[in-house]
């Protein structure tokens, strides 16, 4: 497995163009040049929102926040403690003296959250690692990145995956999701979210780098009580129609990649109509 630290490191393996695993830290992974499935998915609103999207810079939502935070605590539960600090309950205020003395011994290069946030935390990771499908995230490698090309662009591609089991070719993604996970609204959210793009494209690049097919699971958990946890298995038609839109997207890519043009909506005129409930 290769361990990449720093952009330097990651020029000298993008030399060789080859297909390959590394290890490396997040910042470095969402700096680097190859295409993600995320920004690729821009182009599901148009062009323009893709070259937008380059140059803008990304801000966690609050529900972001803890998904992260969550995130960490199960997959990487071993740098939970270096990255995050508790805020005792006592301390009132980030602006009072009592939090500066504590955040100047406890929180030096760390985020701070504080009890309730990182109660909620516990309860997800908990729920997770007590549920049927615990031993997914038992064992294997935990954000594994792929790097491979693409063949009828060239474009360079990467993955970051939750959970890789390498030997049993099973890539597990975890969502979380303020949304009751087995109602059709979560259901329409993973469309809205293109959950169907991002499991054609990893099993893809997978599959690209190891030369064997993949199961992909997604393990979804709800972040408010009773934190239930749900897994959901893409059908083949799912994985189909994802193949079928990022392969449209990195065309598209290539496209304005070569003209420099990158237009924005392609229906510009549209008929208006009111919504059932406007009428009398």
């Amino acid at each position: 497995m290769i361990k990449i630290n720093n952009l330097t490191e990651f020029e000298k393996q993008e030399k060789l163009s080859t297909d390959y695993w590394c290890n490396m830290p997040e910042k470095l992974y969402h700096s680097t040049t190859p295409i993600g499935q995320s920004n690729l998915c821009k182009f599901k609103e148009s062009a323009a929102h893709y070259k937008a999207a380059q140059s803008k810079v990304f801000k966690e939502s609050a529900a972001m926040k803890l998904g992260t935070a969550i995130h960490c605590n199960i997959l990487e539960p071993h740098l939970f403690a270096k990255n995050y600090a508790v805020m005792p309950k006592i301390i009132k205020s980030k602006k009072s003296v009592a939090y500066k003395e504590w955040a100047d011994m406890f929180a030096v290069g760390k985020i701070v959250i504080d009890e309730t946030f990182f109660n909620k935390v516990f309860a997800c990771t908990s729920s997770v690692m007590s549920s049927q499908f615990a031993d997914y995230f038992v064992g294997g490698n935990s954000e594994q990145v792929g790097v491979c090309s693409h063949e009828e662009t060239g474009f360079r591609q990467k993955i970051r995956i939750d959970k890789y089991h390498s030997k049993q070719k099973v890539i597990v993604d975890l969502k979380t999701t303020g949304k009751p996970v087995a109602s059709q609204q979560y259901v329409n959210s993973m469309a809205d979210f293109n959950y169907h793009v991002q499991a054609a494209y990893y099993s893809d690049v997978a599959q690209q780098i190891d030369g064997d097919e993949h199961e992909y699971l997604i393990v979804a958990v709800e972040t408010e009580p009773p934190f239930p946890v749900i897994m959901y298995m893409p059908s083949d038609e799912t994985i189909m129609q994802g193949r079928k839109n990022y392969r449209k997207y990195l065309t598209e890519l290539a496209e304005c990649s070569e003209t420099g043009i990158f237009p924005g909506y392609k229906d510009t005129i549209r008929e208006f109509n009111l919504p059932k409930w406007a009428y009398d």
